[in-house]
This record gives C-alpha cells, sequence and structure tokens, in this order.
C-alpha cells in the first residue's frame, strides 16, 4: 500500500497582479525589502477567533472528514485577513504580505516551503491534494488586498461585488472540502454574501476605530462619510445612518430568500444541520438589527438564543432524512458504477486523495463519453459536448468568480488545480469523442484508429499519471502505449455491441488483409465470428498485446508511481486471454 506524502511543490498559474497605492515615507523603506525580509508568522489567536464568530465554523455537526479541513481553511483565511487588518503596519508592507501568499499559492515564489508558517502548509496542502480550488484563496487574497487600498464604498454593487470576494469563495470551498458537488451554488453565494453584511453592519464602530474602513454605502441611504464617522463619535446613529443600515438589511433579507434552497440540495445531512444553523443565526441576528442600534450597542445572540437555532437545525435535519438531499442518488450511482469498472481496479492501492483524483477525472470523462454513446441525433449530441467543452473553459478559466455549470465539472475543478492536470489532454479527448459523434468509427484507417485511440484512451492515461505523482517523460509514453492497448481489448470485447450501433472499428488495412472488408455489420454480431473476422481480431490482439510491451519499457523509470497502472494492465491481459478463448 502506498503511503500518503507531504505534497510541497506548487505549480503555477498565472494571477492578475494587484495594483499598490501611493507610498509614505516609511512605507518607501518597506517597498525596497527583498521577499525573504517579508515573514508570515503563525498566531494562535487567528486559529482562536473561530470561537468568537457570530456564526458555526467546523462544528461537530460537521463531517468529521471535513472538520480539520474547515479549519485549515478558517485559519488561512483569518490569518490573511489580520495582515490586510494589521494597521500598525504600513500599507504597503500588507500589500507584499499578501502578495508573497498569492505567489506562493501560484507558484511564483520558489521559495522553500521549510520557511511557511503552518497555517499556510496546511491550506497549501489542501490545494496540491486536490480538495479545492486555488481560486477561492485568491478571491480572498483580492478582497483582502482591496482592504488595504479601499477603505469607503458608495455603491450596493460595489459591496456586493467586495462580498462576492470575501465571502462567497469560502461558502465555495466549504462544499468542496465536504464534496457537495451538486450544491446549489447561487444559493450558497448568497448565503455568505448575507453573512458578511450582517458583519459589515454588527462592526459599524469597530471598523472606523481600528481600520478607518466604512462599508455601508453611501447611495441607499444618503449616510455619507461624515455622518458615519459623527454616529460613531456620538455612539449612536444619525437618521441617515439608521436608514443606511435598514436598507442594507433588505440586501441582507433578499440574500437569505435565494439561500433558501441550498440544505436541501446537500447530501450530508450533518453539514444541512451546520448550515441551517447558521442560516437561524442569520435570521435572528437580522430581527435584532431591525429593532437595535449597531453602533449603540453591541447587537449578538445569546447562548439560548444560539442554542434554539441549533435544536431547529437538528429537527430540520432530521425533518428532510439522513439520504441526503434532492440531488444525492446521482453521485452513488455514479461512484458504483465507477467501482465496478475495469479502470478502478488498480486504484486501490493509491492515497485516498490520489484515489479520489481519479474518480472525479474517471466521473468526468464518463459523462463527456456518454454523449457519444446515448443514441441521440448527431446535432443535439454535438450540442451536448459544447456544453461539456464549455465547462472545461471555465475550470480553465482565470475569472475568480468562473463557476463550471455541472456538478462532476465542480468535482474536477481543484483535481485540475491540485494536480496540474495539462488542458491539451482533454481537448484531444473531446476530439476523440467528436469522431465518434459524427461517424468516423466506421472501418478506420489505422492512423485514424490510433489518432482516436490515443485521444479517448491514451489522454486519460497522460492525466492519470499526473494524479499518480508521476513528472517524467517516460511515464506519459508508458501511459499512450497502455491507453491505446486497453483501447484495442476495449474494441475487441465490443465488437457485437458496437456493430449495433453501426460502429467498426476494426482497421479496414487488417479487414483488407483477411478478406473480411466486404462483410457486413451483420456478420459482426453472429456467433461465432466468421473466420475473416476471427483472424482480423486476432492480428489486433497482437497489436494490443505489443503496446503493453511499449508501456513495461516505458513505465520503469517510475514504476513505483505507475503501479496502479500495471494492475490495470494485468487485468486487461487476463480479459484478453479470455477473449481469445472465445473466439
Amino acid at each position: 500500500m502506498m503511503q500518503e506524502e507531504v505534497i510541497t511543490s506548487p505549480h503555477p498559474e498565472q494571477a492578475s497582479p494587484v495594483g499598490e497605492g501611493e507610498a509614505t515615507a516609511t512605507e518607501a523603506k518597506i517597498s525596497v525589502l527583498s521577499e525573504e525580509d517579508i515573514p508570515l508568522h503563525d498566531s494562535e489567536e487567528s486559529v482562536e477567533k473561530r470561537y468568537e464568530e457570530n456564526f458555526p465554523v467546523a462544528s461537530w455537526l460537521v463531517p468529521g472528514g471535513a472538520r480539520d479541513a474547515i479549519v485549515a481553511l478558517y485559519s488561512f483565511a483569518r490569518h490573511v485577513d489580520d495582515i490586510a487588518d494589521d494597521g500598525a503596519l504600513p500599507a504597503d508592507y500588507r500589500l507584499k504580505k499578501l502578495q508573497r501568499v498569492e505567489d506562493i499559492l501560484t507558484g511564483k515564489y520558489r521559495g522553500s516551503p521549510k520557511e511557511w508558517p503552518q497555517w499556510l502548509m496546511n491550506y497549501f496542502q489542501l490545494l496540491a491534494q486536490g480538495k479545492m480550488a486555488r481560486r477561492h484563496g485568491l478571491a480572498l487574497l483580492k478582497a483582502f488586498k482591496q482592504d488595504v487600498t479601499m477603505s469607503r464604498y458608495e455603491t450596493l454593487e460595489e459591496l456586493l461585488d467586495y462580498c462576492q470576494h470575501s465571502a462567497a469563495p469560502v461558502g465555495r470551498a466549504v462544499l468542496e472540502l465536504c464534496g457537495e458537488h451538486y450544491a446549489n451554488i447561487a444559493a450558497s453565494d448568497a448565503l455568505c454574501i448575507a453573512l458578511q453584511l450582517i458583519n459589515h453592519i454588527q462592526d459599524i464602530s469597530e471598523d472606523w476605530q481600528e481600520r478607518q474602513r466604512i462599508y455601508l454605502p453611501s447611495e441607499i441611504g444618503g449616510a455619507g462619510e461624515e455622518a458615519v464617522i459623527q454616529s460613531v463619535k456620538d455612539g449612536a446613529s444619525s437618521d441617515a445612518v439608521h436608514d443606511t443600515c435598514q436598507k442594507l438589511l433588505d440586501e441582507v433579507e433578499r440574500q437569505l430568500v435565494l439561500s433558501a434552497d441550498l440544505p436541501e440540495s446537500l447530501q450530508s445531512m450533518r453539514l444541512r444541520m451546520e448550515i441551517v444553523t447558521v442560516m437561524n443565526v442569520a435570521m435572528q441576528l437580522l430581527v435584532k438589527l431591525r429593532k437595535y442600534d449597531p453602533i449603540a450597542t453591541s447587537v449578538a445572540l445569546t447562548k439560548s438564543e444560539k442554542k434554539s437555532a441549533l435544536l431547529s437545525a437538528i429537527f430540520r435535519g432530521l425533518w428532510t432524512g439522513f439520504d441526503g438531499g434532492k440531488h444525492h442518488e446521482k453521485p452513488k450511482v455514479m461512484r458504483e458504477a465507477i467501482k465496478k469498472s475495469s479502470f478502478f481496479i488498480g486504484m486501490r492501492q493509491l492515497p485516498s486523495y490520489r484515489r479520489e483524483g481519479i474518480f472525479r477525472l474517471y466521473s468526468f470523462c464518463r459523462m463527456v463519453d456518454d454523449v457519444a454513446d446515448s443514441g441521440i441525433e448527431k446535432p443535439v449530441a454535438l450540442n451536448a459536448l459544447t456544453q461539456w467543452e464549455m465547462d472545461l473553459e471555465v475550470i480553465y478559466s482565470k475569472q475568480l468568480q468562473a463557476y463550471p455549470r455541472h456538478p462532476v465539472s465542480r468535482a474536477l475543478l481543484p483535481v485540475v488545480d491540485g494536480f496540474s492536470l495539462p488542458k491539451k489532454q482533454f481537448d484531444e479527448l473531446f476530439q476523440g469523442i467528436t469522431m465518434d459523434i459524427e461517424g468516423e468509427m466506421l472501418r478506420p484507417a489505422w492512423p485514424d484508429l490510433m489518432r482516436y485511440c490515443h485521444c479517448v484512451a491514451g489522454t486519460v492515461g497522460v492525466l492519470s499519471t499526473r494524479i499518480f505523482g508521476c513528472r517524467h517523460e517516460s511515464s506519459e509514453k508508458a501511459a499512450i502505449a497502455l491507453g491505446k492497448g486497453l483501447q484495442l481489448v476495449n474494441i475487441l470485447r465490443d465488437v457485437r455491441e458496437d456493430a449495433r450501433r453501426s460502429r467498426v472499428y476494426l482497421p479496414k488495412e487488417l479487414l483488407a488483409k483477411h478478406d473480411a472488408l466486404t462483410l457486413s455489420l451483420g456478420h459482426l454480431v453472429r456467433k461465432p465470428y466468421p473466420a475473416p473476422i476471427q483472424k482480423t481480431m486476432v492480428e489486433l490482439a497482437e497489436r494490443a498485446e505489443q503496446f503493453f510491451v511499449d508501456f513495461d519499457q516505458h513505465a520503469q523509470k517510475e514504476a513505483s508511481f505507475l503501479a496502479p497502472a500495471m494492475t490495470m494492465k494485468h487485468s486487461y491481459q487476463q480479459l484478453l486471454g479470455k477473449l481469445r478463448r472465445e473466439w
């Protein structure tokens, strides 16, 4: 059994730079510091702040397997937020520290991981293991850089855009860590935005006194900067500030309405209870903030009110059942189908996070392949394939808020990030599926058949080697050879089934060689096969065996990483032997 290893090598990804503001004399001295002079400290207080939050963070309700990961996510968010909020440091220095974190996440910083603080190492480990997309952390960094450079919000649109980067990514990351790829993302975003707006209203005084920031948009209630500052000095909201808070609470209420469908879209009953608890707390705070002045008094829930929110959530969770939300059947069916497939046989020996990565990759590839095998008309099939291609473009997009349409694509996103899966292989996979849809696979020429096998199987092999941990060029060659060999065996296994779909993958050169080129599709569904077809299949089986030999030769340099692939090869060799005996 392979041991789980610590991954410390970041994968490069292009990031959008954030501009720096004007530097003071002190900041000018800071600006000449090298990256090595900018420490990223650990802070016990940052992690402990989760117990002071309005809303539960990784409580006992959260599925146990995800709790530590969510704490690592919170620790990262809390530490980088504290960097942005550290008023004792010049703005330029804080921006450089935030940029250092971004450079580490995107692979631009080449320093030793031994220099990283534990909170950053823990977070990066989640990314490198394909458990969470990198773009969520980059979105947070964008928001926190904005905190350093922007302290006023004139419009509600500006504030909502900030919340879309400072809050919504946390919800998306939590759902990914919990495997909730079928969750209602729009509802999750709305809930996170509502929570962020509530915090802004609660913290009006603190934000101004400690950070000189004002998050109340002046356009929605007429409370400009002077009115807010004067209210904080007076210890009570003026009429303009009160009206602005009430209108911002209207937006909170609207966002909470938009979030209503989130719990029922979740598979995990425990996570559903956690989310409902959060929603209940938010509703109670909304009521209190309508009633009390957040500048004149601290608006928070009592212990009994929090207990009530929890009990209500538990009741709702039990009421909706133990088996998950509205979409829970689909991932279960897909997972069981994959476990029974030949592809999964060799994957059991992988570390859990690599095995999960392979599962998600195969789920995506299978869904795409099903488009060609669904029997639908060609225009409809091509349109469906285009939808998957659009999801792929979103996965590789540099837009921080871009998110795939389909849950299977969402599950693939952090895997592509964590294991640096090259887009070229996916593009070629789509080319192979298109060949099927267009009807090109009817007694193809040998070069076309090899191209097809590379596209639909060799590409998946190359992507799999990345997840296995391979990096040597020879392993890619091994994967391509194995993919072609496996695909030829699949072709030999499915001759009758393919003929019923008006497909013949047997190459025309071999068919002509054995006088089988003129045989009809009807001959291919008979038992036993006609002698010319048998001879063609025997020779194609020999070609498959040669690809297995090529795999063995190329796999030697990283044999330990390719152990799952070797298991698959042995399994297919046994299948090939069985097929030969049946012919």
